[in-house]
């Protein structure tokens, strides 16, 4: 249906302005963003080691978290499965202190993934506590800030393309359609 739509916007929409932010697509700033997607690139291949490859287990924390935010695309829920074989499955959080801290994660503002905070303090192996917390948290968002920067450039010359603008501008429409159509 997106794609379709994305179709649609591409032959019949008028093409949008662009926004005036090339300064971020310049060959000045396509270096740097290529380091950080490397650098992302690399860091998710060394989370991908097997368990047990870590010399410590505050590394094979963070490596963890680190895949779990990394392979994240959607919303927060999304992360839960992740977690869930992380930490309940490798033993180091109970199942029951996983729905607890589900469900109070739950009652709080803020986004999901700081649900790994909570894993992190209560787990068994050491680091957990405060340090575990905190390196949990930074390891689940620490993909994002490589991966948005890095791509940041190449996604602003891509939308100064005629078509692609109007390609999302359907798309931005069907998207629209099926969050109203959404019971």
């Amino acid at each position: 249906m997106i794609l379709m739509a994305g179709v649609i916007g591409w032959r019949l929409c008028t093409p949008a302005q662009p926004d005036g932010v090339d300064h971020l697509s310049s060959p000045k700033t396509r270096g740097p963003a290529f380091g950080l997607l490397v650098i992302f690139c690399v860091l998710l291949g060394l989370s991908l080691l097997p368990s047990g490859s870590w010399p410590g287990h505050g590394l094979e924390l963070g490596s963890a978290m680190y895949r779990s935010g990394a392979l994240v695309l959607g919303g927060g829920h999304v992360v839960l499965p992740l977690l869930e074989a992380e930490t309940v499955r490798s033993g180091w959080v109970s199942q029951v202190a996983f729905l607890a801290g589900y469900g109070a994660a739950q009652a709080l503002l803020g986004p999901l993934f700081t649900f790994a905070a909570f894993l992190g303090t209560v787990e068994t192996p050491t680091p957990n506590g405060v340090l575990g917390g905190m390196l949990s948290t930074l390891a689940i968002f620490l993909p994002s800030f490589p991966l948005v920067l890095g791509l940041l450039p190449f996604w602003v010359s891509l939308r100064a393309n005629q078509g692609v603008r109007t390609a999302l501008a359907g798309v931005n429409a069907a998207v629209v359609g099926l969050l109203i159509a959404a019971p």
